[in-house]
């Protein structure tokens, strides 16, 4: 059971009781940062069965009618397929609005010393009277909107959460892309060199300039990244790093609910912009890299179970779709 995943449920007719399911603390990661995404609030997805999570999970199974003490095809479904909810935070309220400000005690009056004029008081002349002070007129300026970020600065902090999992160079036997230096395997630089007429050299010796143009080139371009909003290019730009840009196509598709062909063609770029001309446009690019987030998550597992020579990576794996999806929604 440890390789079984949220899809796999909902694709089954099969329900698991909660107690089964408990010790595959990736299933319940996985539970977790669904909850968490449609509004039943766990806190940080730890792969534990605890209190916050029993809670969540009765809350969710209660508002739409399903058994509490199973994980069923249904439920499941429900899991991966409702929407994400925002919840923008409360402002507080001003003390001069607020129907809860506590009332301060008037201050005590100063007594007023000898109010009654004395007989002998001498008279003082009447002070020349004033013309009151004119207000000087001044508008208030309105704070201007936070400026838009840039494709180059979305590109710029997508590479720079890229390279941080990346490494540096990294030679792993068990690896299938074999000698890799910053995610660029060996075969990579060899064919950027070779298109700039440049001489052979070790993948160890790559330049950070080099770096950024073949992320740029090979993958944010190819991948339509600068079409997207700062959640989802993000998260489909490293989507295209870890799996080949037909391969984070593959996966847009199928949360899109287009037809999987592996090429962000016409169709695809329709959907894309369909989701940029909507009024929430960053809210529906967000819940697009959430989706996003859990597709990688639910192939990593469906992977290991597959090719369990692959399993030494499933935590790191893990580790940076998590981190992946605490960046796209800060």
């Amino acid at each position: 059971m440890d390789g079984l995943t949220l899809r796999a449920i909902a694709a089954n007719t099969m329900s698991y009781t909660i107690g089964s399911i408990r010790s595959n603390r990736a299933l319940v990661q996985s539970v977790q940062a669904s909850l968490n995404r449609i509004g039943h609030t766990v806190g940080a997805a730890t792969g534990d069965w605890n209190h916050p999570t029993d809670v969540a999970y009765r809350a969710f199974t209660e508002k739409h009618r399903l058994v509490p003490d199973e994980l069923s095809p249904q439920s499941a479904s429900l899991l991966l397929g409702l929407p994400t909810v925002h919840t923008p935070p409360t402002p507080a309220p001003s003390p001069a609005t607020s129907s809860t400000a506590i009332a301060q005690p008037a201050p005590n009056p100063t007594p007023t010393l000898n109010p009654t004029p004395s007989p002998t008081a001498i008279a003082q002349p009447a002070p020349i009277s004033q013309p009151p002070p004119q207000p000087v007129p001044h508008s208030t300026p309105s704070l201007a909107p936070s400026p838009a970020l840039t494709e180059a600065q979305i590109f710029q902090e997508a590479l720079r959460f890229t390279l941080r999992w990346e490494g540096g160079y990294v030679n792993h036997p068990a690896d299938r892309g074999g000698e890799t230096n910053c995610g660029i395997t060996t075969a990579t630089y060899r064919a950027y060199r070779q298109g700039k007429r440049l001489p052979m050299q070790s993948v160890q010796l790559i330049s950070e300039a080099e770096v950024r143009e073949i992320y740029e080139r090979l993958y944010w371009q190819p991948a339509r990244c600068g079409m997207m909003q700062r959640p989802l290019a993000i998260a489909h730009f490293d989507t295209a790093v870890s799996f080949g840009v037909g391969g984070a196509t593959m996966f847009l598709q199928e949360i899109l609910g287009l037809r999987v062909d592996r090429v962000f063609g016409p169709v695809t770029q329709r959907a894309i912009r369909e989701a940029n001309s909507a009024g929430t446009a960053q809210a529906a690019h967000l819940d697009l890299a959430q989706r996003l987030c859990q597709a990688r998550i639910d192939y990593r597992y469906r992977r290991v179970t597959r090719d369990p020579s692959q399993r030494v990576f499933l935590q790191r794996w893990l580790n940076r779709d998590n981190d992946l999806l605490r960046l796209i929604q800060g």
